[in-house]
């Protein structure tokens, strides 16, 4: 998996749009239940260090979704406004 570092080096403008609509710190992360059927969810994400993180408390349904399935789509605005986005496949750290 790319760091966000090595994201913005592969496609630097579009990290820097990236950069610059999650910088506003709250945003949307769309996952998949465990029946297949999406879900969307509020995030707080934050690129720092070359990395992008997004908070995630483990009691949640989005964090036993992204637990069993790691792909997920993030966008600052619901899906109806916007474009493209990313896709990523997070790591996920305990502890």
């Amino acid at each position: 998996m790319a760091t966000w570092a090595e994201f913005a080096a592969a496609a630097p403008e579009t990290a820097e749009r990236g950069a610059a609509r999650l910088a506003i710190g709250f945003a949307y992360i769309a996952t998949v239940s465990g029946d297949g059927s999406p879900r969307v969810h509020p995030m707080t994400p934050l690129i720092a260090g070359g990395r992008l993180f997004v908070f995630v408390a483990v009691h949640t349904v989005k964090y036993r979704n992204l637990l069993r399935d790691r792909a997920l789509r993030a966008s600052r605005r619901p899906r109806r406004e916007r474009r493209g986005v990313p896709r990523y496949r997070p790591r996920f750290r305990r502890g």
